[in-house]
């Protein structure tokens, strides 16, 4: 992807593939660093929000547990909302999105005001970052049922 950006300096939608490749490979800081560098005009294209979304997400992470720590500190103590948010971001990120949404929805169900909202910020960043529009649809729903 490299090469053709060389050889195509001028196409910049190649930038913002590259940008989400190393998203994918897990290299946010670069993936962060070309989306920085984006024109104006591609940094509102729909891709490029969702990778700002993604990157939101990743940044949570940082220094975060691994999935199995944040289980075990959840059937330890089922209200560890601080571990339920990370477990959500996790599993989000790492494909199992229903699941990642499921700790969302259980914080908003039973502590709505943690962290100032916390789980309503999340299950609409993960709205904008998801392809899937049954499942989005779904969730939604579901939200809004616990909101209003």
């Amino acid at each position: 992807m490299q090469q053709e950006i060389a050889a195509q300096p001028d196409k910049s939608e190649l930038k913002l593939d590259l940008a989400i490749a190393l998203m994918q490979a897990g290299n946010t800081e670069s993936a962060e660093a070309e989306l920085d560098a984006l024109p104006a005009n591609l940094s509102t294209d729909s891709k490029a929000k969702r990778l700002r979304s993604q990157l939101d997400l990743a940044q949570a992470l940082k220094d975060a547990p691994d999935i199995a720590t944040l289980q075990a500190r959840i059937e330890k103590d089922g209200d560890d909302f601080a571990a339920r948010d990370l477990l959500g971001v996790r599993l989000l990120l790492s494909g199992d999105a229903a699941a990642g949404l499921d700790q969302f929805l259980h914080i908003l169900r039973v502590k709505r005001d943690f962290a100032d909202g916390i789980a309503k910020k999340r299950l609409l960043a993960a709205f904008a970052t998801l392809d899937d529009e049954d499942l989005v649809g779904s969730y939604r729903r579901k939200m809004a049922s616990l909101l209003f």
